[in-house]
C-alpha cells in the first residue's frame, strides 16, 4: 500500500513540476493567458483530421459554386 502511494506521489510531483516549468516558460515567452499544453493522442488526432475533412469540403463546395450557377445563368 505505502509503495503504491509513493509512487502516485512521485507522479503526481512529477506533473506539477513538468506542469510550472511549462507555466513558467510560456510567461517568459509572453504566452500566459495561451494554452501551453497541446492536447495529444488518439482522439485528438481523430478530432483533427474532421476538421480538416470538413474545411476540405466547404473548399470544395465553394470552387464548386461559381460554375454552377454560371451554368444555369444561361
Amino acid at each position: 500500500m505505502d509503495g503504491d502511494v509513493y509512487v502516485a506521489e512521485y507522479i503526481i510531483r512529477e506533473r506539477l513540476a513538468a506542469a510550472r516549468a511549462r507555466a513558467k516558460f510560456a510567461a517568459l515567452r509572453g504566452e500566459a493567458n495561451q494554452a501551453t499544453r497541446q492536447a495529444t493522442g488518439f482522439a485528438q488526432r481523430l478530432l483533427d483530421l474532421g476538421r480538416s475533412f470538413v474545411k476540405r469540403r466547404g473548399r470544395h463546395v465553394e470552387a464548386a459554386r461559381p460554375a454552377a450557377a454560371g451554368r444555369g445563368a444561361r
